[in-house]
């Protein structure tokens, strides 16, 4: 292979170029919010294993659509090289090119490159050198939503995101996506949590945060459902011990009971899955299950002189909106508990969304209360996350919801017994 052909070959601004690369991933096209325009995003890769994004607008995605395909090699000539802008995401440390006008993309004839793929790792692995970037294939067990936090270093917004993941050694951990990762593939694994969704994640690494996680780093990239041996491997491991849950290895996310999350052993600050089945009881403390949410960080707001505050994102002027947040009690036969359950799931669990309750609420306190008794004595099946936390002197078990399992019997009613209103 000629030279001149390599990524590495690139220099910036450079107009008039050619490199022979195959297509690793292709982006879905994205519509600018304004409706004007949309955009896609391809990674290319040459024989050394060298990466970098091509970006395409408008017309030039139109022209090139019905020819690209991943894992087929390509001599890819003319268009804009251009400086990486180190606050994104990309897989080049310093050039992206913006395919226009004068671009060409045509098959390769005589180079043919075999995506480049290192042995793939399991999370023990990637526990003994949790600083050297390894690729890993995983199973999606959960998707929680995309958050913004702000980076300590400079109070600069950034968004993450957690996925439960599940790997070839049947071991689960977190792993949490960042910035364009979590908001763009993050949103596709969203989208489809509720199917088998395989993963191949490369260059990533360990962190020990709270317990060990999975981490991506700038030079990531995901692919969805690969089409590789280890996906069959993966999916055939999962049926065995997500859904029969016969593999004692695969305690984090074993069906079990109440007693053993209450007493199983977690190191402050580990977090462990599990999925039970309980029957709700009532609710644990008096007042209302909902609270004004910040939309852009879902913190409380406090309401001081009719003014919203948010003092997670130090706003003085936060838009907000209501938010479900219960406290269960719950109960199986083996112990009881308390889980915290948010928005999406107890909206689930009442079946109407925040402001028609509050609205009830606010005209008929006796309607408000019978839907409240209704969510009594109902069984669930939850997947959960428990952590232990400590308060001062107080160490306690934190209990939250993840998801109600829709591919189970939702809710079975058992033998209603009453329960004192005083008692919610």
């Amino acid at each position: 292979m000629d030279p001149s052909s390599l990524i590495k070959s690139l220099s910036l601004n450079q107009h008039y170029w050619s490199i022979t690369a195959v297509i690793t991933q292709i982006d879905a096209v994205r519509v600018f919010k304004s409706g004007q325009g949309k955009i896609q995003k391809l990674t290319l890769m040459d024989k050394e294993g060298s990466k970098i994004f091509a970006i395409m607008f408008n017309e030039t995605i139109d022209r090139f659509h019905n020819i690209l395909e991943i894992g087929k090699t390509y001599v890819i000539s003319n268009g804009q090289i251009k400086a990486t802008n180190k606050d994104f995401y990309n897989v080049n440390e310093n050039f992206e090119i913006i395919l226009n006008n004068i671009s060409e993309i045509q098959l390769a004839i005589a180079d043919n490159i075999e995506p480049v793929r290192k042995n793939l790792s399991v999370i023990e692995d990637i526990k003994e050198n949790p600083n050297s970037p390894s690729d890993i294939i995983l199973l999606v067990l959960n998707v929680s939503e995309v958050r913004m936090i702000y980076r300590h270093t400079d109070k600069k917004k950034i968004f993450k995101r957690d996925l439960q993941v599940f790997d070839l050694r049947s071991e689960v951990c977190t792993f949490t996506l960042w910035e364009a990762l979590a908001t763009v593939e993050g949103k596709q694994l969203e989208e489809s949590k509720n199917e088998k969704t395989i993963i191949l994640a490369k260059d990533v690494i360990g962190k020990n945060f709270n317990g060990f996680i999975l981490s991506t780093i700038q030079s990531t990239t995901l692919e969805i459902n690969p089409n590789l041996p280890s996906s069959k491997e993966l999916l055939d491991l999962s049926n065995i011990n997500v859904h029969q849950h016969t593999s004692s290895t695969f305690d984090t996310c074993l069906m079990t009971n109440l007693q053993n999350i209450n007493i199983s052993e977690h190191s402050l600050g580990e977090v462990k899955y599990y999925s039970t089945r309980v029957v709700i009881k009532g609710l644990n403390e008096e007042g209302n299950i909902w609270y004004n949410s910040c939309n852009t960080c879902k913190s409380k707001v406090f309401i001081i002189d009719d003014i919203a505050k948010c003092p997670k994102c130090s706003n003085d002027n936060a838009e907000y909106s209501l938010r479900y947040l219960m406290k269960l009690r719950v109960e199986d036969n083996s112990s009881t508990a308390i889980f915290t359950v948010f928005d999406n799931e107890v909206e689930q669990i009442i079946g109407m969304p925040v402001i028609k309750l509050e609205k009830i609420k606010a005209s008929n306190i006796e309607d408000y209360n019978n839907i409240i008794r209704n969510i009594c004595d109902k069984e669930l099946i939850f997947s959960v996350k428990a952590q232990d936390k400590q308060y001062g002197n107080r160490t306690f078990r934190s209990i939250t919801v993840q998801s109600i399992k829709e591919n189970c019997d939702q809710v079975n009613e058992i033998e209603p017994k009453r329960i004192k209103l005083e008692e919610l």
